[in-house]
């Protein structure tokens, strides 16, 4: 699942240093160590939404009987997509 703009800007708030422009808006600056964390937020969020979605379709096939060998094929299908 593509993260929303708002999560975006929650990991940079987390990991950046942060200076408003001369409009007005957020400026984040990131070190190297920053962007190492900024990285590891977006990774970390998108496991989490793909284990979900694996485990939602391992329950979708569980509950109409199929074996695993169709769950296993189905999550290995969601890799090509």
């Amino acid at each position: 699942m593509k993260p929303t703009q708002e999560q975006v800007l929650a990991w940079a708030r987390e990991v950046a240093d942060i200076s408003t422009d001369y409009r007005g808006r957020e400026e984040f600056i990131f070190d190297s160590y920053g962007i190492e964390r900024f990285a590891a937020l977006a990774y970390e969020a998108g496991r989490k939404d793909e284990n979900e979605a694996c485990v939602e379709e391992a329950a979708y096939y569980a509950a109409h009987s199929l074996t695993a060998k169709n769950i296993l094929d189905a999550i290995r299908a969601r890799r090509e997509q």
